[in-house]
């Protein structure tokens, strides 16, 4: 049977399109595993005790060309990069990319720095969370990232829309991190504890916020009166990812004041396992480990007050940023009786004669050295008196005390006998 030219051309046209179709199919099947959800990862917001890692977070306020260089030389290992901003201009709401965040990411990843971003949002619905989401995969494509893609959910005048009303909060950043996670990549929430920590800070909307750190990552703020690095961060390391606990940082090379964290996951580690941010999964990657440990090598003893000014502080507790408890004057004399390391700075707990206790930077002290001694000048005796001392010392071991007093009594009188009878002989003999 002879088959017409026509059917087989109808024929050929459909295999190819097959042949076509085939290729697209394996890859949009392909995308969607592109995530390290996925593949297992389930960690959420917990984080495990440990410190991993220091970082900054920087944006368009520090300014154009910033040194990423000096950050790395201070010993900070990462930074999280403002990608974008929303806002409402004269009753428009606007989406739009930090001005520097292409330069900054450049020069962070040149600079060796590990990297991750955040879009401070203005979302008050699901609708203007996604368009957020949106725009922020914009500004990140093609990038690789070792630390989460984070919402920053914060501005005031959202939680006056939202009622303080965590329930009306939930969906909104929900729709944001949901649309990220979409694309592959590992995302959190950022704010305040006054809005998400469920705990000591009772935040409003902080049993959202947990609930939601079931599967997402939470990076909290607190440095409200003495909620300090040392203090918070023994609590939120194990609660949250990522603890951001001032806003008053310094390095040296830049003047301005830094939002620095402490980071209790291994993110990098989590990212590059799972395949997120752009990375390829590898399952030979072990995410842990034992942490950064701050050993202080600072001795315990006497030292002496050493600064540049005429008094050095004393901190509640070995943190800058903690209360004030008092001040010692420079050159007093204090007794260190704990030491203890907190990110590059040694402290030291000192205790004053006069009562007073605290933290000082160990830097401020330098060893005690005890006054030179002064020999006492030695007195002036006549020749009996020393005779008389030594005959007395060597009598007394002998004979006793009483002994030796008349010992010594009758040998002075034979002493002058002699001398007197000598001069009489003398002086005869010069009459003669």
């Amino acid at each position: 049977m002879k088959i017409p030219k026509r059917y087989i051309a109808v024929l050929m046209a459909i295999l190819m399109l097959i042949a076509l179709v085939l290729p697209v199919s394996a890859t949009e099947e392909g995308e969607t595993v592109q995530n390290g959800y996925d593949r297992g990862y389930a960690d959420g917001k917990n984080g495990d005790g440990k410190i991993y890692a220091h970082g900054l977070d920087i944006s368009v306020w520090q300014g154009e060309n910033f040194d990423f260089s000096k950050v790395s030389a201070a010993g900070y290992s990462y930074v999280i990069l403002r990608a974008g901003v929303s806002y409402e201009k004269e009753g428009v709401y606007v989406t739009e990319e930090d001005q520097y965040f292409q330069a900054n990411y450049a020069n962070a990843k040149e600079a060796g720095l590990d990297v991750g971003v955040y879009f401070y949002s203005m979302a008050r619905s699901p609708e203007d969370a996604v368009a957020e989401a949106e725009a922020l995969l914009g500004y990140i494509e093609g990038k690789k990232f070792e630390y989460p893609i984070y919402m920053d959910f914060e501005a005031p005048k959202v939680r006056e829309h939202l009622e303080s009303d965590g329930a009306k909060a939930k969906p909104i950043c929900q729709a944001f991190m949901d649309r990220l996670a979409s694309d592959g990549y590992l995302v959190g929430l950022y704010s305040s504890s006054s809005w998400i920590d469920s705990g000591s800070y009772n935040g409003w909307m902080g049993e959202e916020a947990d609930e939601l750190g079931e599967k997402y990552e939470l990076w909290v703020a607190c440095y409200f009166n003495d909620a300090t690095y040392t203090r918070m961060g023994k609590e939120y390391s194990e609660r949250f990812g990522m603890y951001q606990y001032t806003s008053s940082k310094y390095i040296s090379g830049y003047g301005g004041r830094l939002d620095a964290n402490i980071c209790s996951k291994d993110y990098p580690s989590i990212v590059k396992k799972y395949g997120f941010n752009g990375y390829e999964p590898d399952d030979s990657i072990t995410v842990g480990g034992e942490g950064l440990v701050e050993e202080c090598k600072f001795a315990l003893g006497k030292y002496t007050v050493s600064t540049g000014s005429s008094k050095a502080a004393l901190y509640k507790e070995p943190d800058q940023s903690s209360e004030r408890v008092g001040y010692v004057a420079t050159k007093s004399v204090v007794e260190v009786t704990d030491a203890c390391a907190v990110w590059n700075e040694n402290w030291a707990w000192i205790e004053t004669e006069d009562g007073i206790s605290g933290w000082i930077k160990a830097r401020e002290l330098k060893k005690y050295k005890e006054p030179a001694k002064t020999e006492k000048p030695t007195e002036q005796v006549s020749e009996s008196e020393t005779v008389e001392s030594t005959d007395a010392e060597t009598d007394t071991t002998a004979d006793g005390g009483c002994g030796a007093t008349v010992s010594t009594g009758a040998a002075l009188l034979m002493v002058g006998f002699i001398c007197s009878f000598a001069l009489t002989r003398c002086g005869m003999r010069k009459k003669i």
